[in-house]
């Protein structure tokens, strides 16, 4: 149970951070640590994504309970990318450094990341594998996408395509880990599950407004 204090304190710890903190900050210390920043979860991303590409070459998909983590480098390779969903809190804090909020989609994405990866991970739900693949992937997109806008090079025409990945991950998660992994874990864990689900429809529809909102009507009104 003490190990479940470690995603409370996480989530004060962000909710109540002290802004002023970084508000004098000079703009191109902060750009360059941005830069450093998205180029090193984005190779992070690549390594998790490859790594447990190359778990399922080895293993073949397996629906069995506590499978893929008898595999050490897995459960290893889990662990960073759970890890690394407090490590992503900085996406936010860059923002408070620029004088800027983050909006509810980013603070809600980033706080329930860290509960459902924690719980997904300490009860050794199986599902967690093909999870941290999917998102490891569209993370590996997404922050190459921050980090290329970082260097002016012109990729916003992009963004769409990068939004429309999460949105088709969130969706596909919502099926599938239910449906292949519901079953087959202890009655613990599929309350591990449901919670999960619950947090990707509710990232579904705010992925899906906020497209709706900055893609769809947005450039309707420009073609007006």
């Amino acid at each position: 149970m003490t190990l479940h204090i470690y995603p409370l304190l996480g989530s004060i710890c962000y909710l109540f951070f002290p802004k002023w903190v970084l508000q004098d900050i000079s703009p191109t210390i902060l750009k360059t640590y941005a830069i450093i920043h998205n180029a090193c979860l984005q190779l992070f991303s690549v390594y998790v994504a490859s790594s447990l590409l190359y778990a399922l070459y080895k293993h073949g998909i397996v629906t069995e309970r506590n499978y893929y983590f008898q595999d050490k480098h897995v459960d290893k390779v889990i662990f960073y990318f759970y890890l690394s969903k407090y490590y992503e809190y900085v996406d936010t804090l860059i923002l408070y450094a620029k004088n800027k909020q983050p909006i509810f989609l980013q603070k809600f994405h980033h706080l329930g990341a860290v509960i459902v990866w924690h719980l997904g991970y300490t009860n050794k739900c199986e599902g967690m594998l093909f999870v941290c693949l999917w998102n490891s992937v569209v993370h590996s997109m997404m922050y190459l996408y921050y980090f290329l806008t970082l260097l002016k090079i012109d990729v916003y025409k992009y963004r769409i395509y990068v939004t429309s990945l999460q949105i088709g991950q969130l969706f596909s998660g919502s099926i599938l880990l239910p449906y292949f992994f519901y079953t087959l874990e202890s009655s613990q864990n599929k309350v591990v599950i449901i919670i999960f689900d619950v947090y990707i429809v509710c990232l579904l529809y705010l992925f899906s407004e906020f497209m709706v909102k900055n893609y769809l009507v947005k450039n309707k009104k420009i073609r007006k």
